[in-house]
């Protein structure tokens, strides 16, 4: 299970295009930061993020979320103060980590122009620019799951120490940051100790960090039980309606409901090609179940699940470099044939000049 060996021959434009991804990435959500005030949910967390240290995770443990975040804003306010432009700069930064995760996740599965392409549909995605600048948890989670993903292909090509630690972190950083977290690390386990069920050292590797990172979360679970109870057992829990999951998939394909059949047709290439399967599968079950765990916590399909966005669009590029080469291929193959035929000679395609008649004679006298 080497990994592509492309990644280590990347042209040397390659990174001043990532930096320039990234600029356009940082001034767009720059603008949107200076138009955009706080709302009643920023204005919660700062709120909770002024208490002592104890009392404030007393207060989201009685709350509906992990407390990982809470205690990252409070470290942001200790050090910069609660100025609006401040506060909404730091999930700006985590933007940014998480438009270069999904270029390291696109490099990592296949090459640089596949990780260029969609580092760079994810910069341009207006609604990923608007939650970029809020001051929740959502962009974090996005980026700590993007990494995860990258993180856990490594684990899975070459088992080892080093990727092993790095998923974990990942892992358990992605769980006490938001719930949906959980879902997804456990979409992303359970793919993987299937996949690699052959190879029993890449298995135990994969379930020993796996197991690890549960387990770190089962003190944090015990409060989510508890949670889950006030919510009223899931009582008023539901399915995602079929429109919003059809909004999703339009925020997803940049807004014209024409754009999500091709954002469709990519993903089932990906899927299809035999190269990319693996990868585009596992970006799939990284994702799209968890679109579903809305009848398991109550979460806001177009907002939380904008998680979707670095694996889609990874997965559209894998799908667009097999169309690519495809017909590149074709193209070449029927330029050929017309040459072959004379056809190309009338058409204007060929620069080879016709044979006197006399040597085509002989050809055949010969």
């Amino acid at each position: 299970m080497n990994g592509n060996p492309s990644r280590s021959r990347d042209p040397a434009w390659v990174l001043p295009a990532l930096a320039g991804i990234l600029a356009v990435a940082a001034a767009l959500r720059v603008r949107e930061l200076l138009a955009t005030p706080l709302w009643v949910d920023e204005i919660y967390i700062v709120f909770v993020a002024r208490m002592p240290w104890a009392p404030m995770f007393d207060l989201v443990a009685r709350d509906i979320h992990p407390p990982l975040w809470f205690a990252i804003a409070r470290g942001w306010m200790l050090l910069g103060g609660e100025y609006e432009r401040w506060l909404k700069t730091l999930p700006m930064l985590f933007a940014l980590a998480g438009i270069a995760g999904t270029f390291a996740l696109g490099r990592r599965l296949a090459d640089h122009r596949t990780g260029l392409l969609a580092a760079a549909l994810l910069a341009l995605n207006t609604a990923h620019v608007h939650w970029s600048q809020q001051f929740e948890d959502y962009v974090l989670l996005w980026a700590l799951l993007a990494w995860l993903v990258f993180a856990a292909w490594a684990l899975r090509e070459r088992p080892g120490p080093r990727p092993a630690i790095a998923t974990l972190l990942l892992a358990v950083a992605g769980l006490y940051t938001d719930y949906l977290g959980f879902f997804v690390v456990v979409l992303v386990a359970g793919w993987g100790a299937v996949s690699l069920r052959r190879d029993r050292r890449a298995l135990a590797w994969w379930c020993a960090t796996f197991g690890l990172a549960l387990a770190a979360f089962v003190p944090q679970a015990f409060t989510w039980a508890q949670q889950f109870a006030r919510e009223g057992y899931g009582a008023h829990f539901r399915w995602p309606a079929p429109a919003e999951l059809f909004r999703l998939a339009r925020v997803a394909a940049f807004g014209p409901a024409w754009a999500t059949a091709g954002l469709a047709a990519l993903l089932a290439v990906a899927l299809a090609r035999p190269a990319t399967r693996s990868a585009a599968a596992m970006l799939l079950v990284a994702c799209l179940p968890a679109l579903f765990v809305t009848r398991a916590w109550p979460l806001v399909v177009r907002r939380d699940m904008l998680h979707v966005l670095p694996f889609v669009y990874v997965a559209a590029a894998l799908g667009l470099a097999g169309i690519g080469w495809k017909l590149v291929r074709v193209t070449a193959r029927v330029r050929s044939r017309m040459i072959q035929s004379g056809f190309a000679r009338h058409v204007g395609l060929s620069n080879t000049k016709p044979k006197p008649k006399s040597l085509a004679m002989f050809k055949y006298l010969k």
